[in-house]
């Protein structure tokens, strides 16, 4: 769980944070490396398609280009003049040699012993924030997974947002907000934001930001929110579909009426009028079967 004083070195540069210790070090590289094989194994060379309760279907993907900041590394100050030295003297690379974000993740997890024992000598942050790697890898564990139906997405609209919290803007292009609790007391939830991908030949979603939720109301009052009904996984053309139970489903609806009791924010879900009591209904008849 992150302390105040944690949560308050997370959008700083690496040299200006306090070294945590090897230990807080060490551990943070182990998230980042279990992260980048989860990685791997679910999005490398994979595609997504969600289809959601209001029946709109999304093509999604976290872009390899995109890992190394989803996570918390600084690629640009690593990767530019900044990071030269670095690059020769930790990374025991060629500094002169250009590489790419996703390249760089695995080159620091290779070199994992050097970083901390660097780090560790100099009694500072040379490169990494640790306080920011280690909060993103937590976010990333619990929304990357998304064949487990343990989130909703909020259907984002920056002018809802800026218009019902004046003074507060939102800077990333996400138009889609993946959220889930996130077990913290302090940011009880964590968003994955997905936007259109550019460069991308059909309309498709990649990730772009993680972020935990100081003031969850601002992010819900004012915006659509749906539930994922069922994934469409493809790899290499070979197609896998997962559908949520009604148990599921309903959990997803029951989270969501807590956010609206909570924060005292209009529901406005996109559902089926009668979808809740449909669900409730389903998974009664489910349970009794399990039992007999």
């Amino acid at each position: 769980m992150l302390t105040r004083k944690e949560m308050n070195y997370i959008n700083r540069r690496a040299f200006e944070v306090p070294y945590p210790g090897e230990d807080y070090s060490s551990q943070t590289l182990f998230k980042l490396k279990q992260c980048i094989d989860f990685y791997n194994a679910h999005f490398l060379d994979k595609k997504y398609t969600i289809q959601f309760s209001n029946n709109e279907e999304i093509d999604f993907e976290i872009a390899s280009k995109n890992l190394a900041h989803l996570l918390g590394i600084d690629y640009k100050s690593i990767a530019g003049d900044y990071g030269y030295a670095y690059r020769k003297n930790v990374l025991d690379m060629n500094p002169s040699e250009t590489i790419s974000s996703y390249m760089l993740l695995q080159k620091l997890i290779d070199k994992a012993s050097e970083i901390l024992s660097r780090d560790s000598e100099g009694k500072s942050c040379e490169m990494i924030n640790y306080y920011r790697v280690n909060a993103k890898c937590d976010i990333f564990s619990k929304l990357a997974d998304i064949s487990k139906f343990n989130y909703g997405c909020i259907n984002f609209d920056k002018a809802t947002f800026e218009r019902e919290n004046e003074g507060d803007y939102f800077s990333p292009s996400s138009t889609k907000l993946l959220y889930t609790e996130s077990d913290e007391v302090l940011s009880p939830y964590c968003l994955m934001g997905l936007k259109i991908d550019n460069g991308s030949s059909n309309e498709k979603y990649i990730a772009e930001t993680l972020m935990t939720l100081y003031d969850p109301r601002k992010f819900f009052v004012g915006q659509e929110v749906v539930i994922p009904t069922q994934i469409l996984t493809d790899v290499n053309g070979e197609l896998d579909k997962n559908i949520a139970t009604p148990a599921e489903k309903l959990k997803l609806l029951k989270d969501y009426q807590n956010i609206v009791n909570t924060y005292g924010i209009p529901n406005n879900i996109n559902i089926y009028g009668d979808y809740y009591s449909m669900l409730v209904s389903d998974s009664q008849n489910l349970e009794r079967k399990l039992h007999m």
